[in-house]
């Protein structure tokens, strides 16, 4: 027996997440749309604003495509260096 696996709209998965931090519960939110709850605790982590300073918020989402974006160049800053060294001893 094999499993259909569903997919959702990022829109509806930011709603639901809205749903949740206005009040309503999780098992609630899972029960009226038939979304598994692991599903809907994964999309809170992922789309609730977090603050790192006091006026600025951002989701989980925005804060690893950075991570993604901060390792990308620190990557690239490595390489410049080792060539930096190669060109440097000519």
């Amino acid at each position: 027996m094999s499993r259909i696996k569903k997919s959702y709209i990022e829109e509806f998965k930011k709603t639901l997440v809205d749903l949740i931090n206005n009040g309503k519960s999780i098992a609630e939110v899972s029960r009226e749309y038939g979304v598994a709850t692991s599903n809907l605790v994964g999309w809170k982590k992922l789309y609730t604003k977090l603050s790192p300073e006091a006026d600025e918020t951002m989701t989980l989402a925005e804060f690893k495509r950075m991570k993604k974006e901060y390792e990308s160049i620190k990557e690239e800053c490595e390489i410049l260096k080792k060539a930096l060294t190669i060109f440097a001893k000519n």
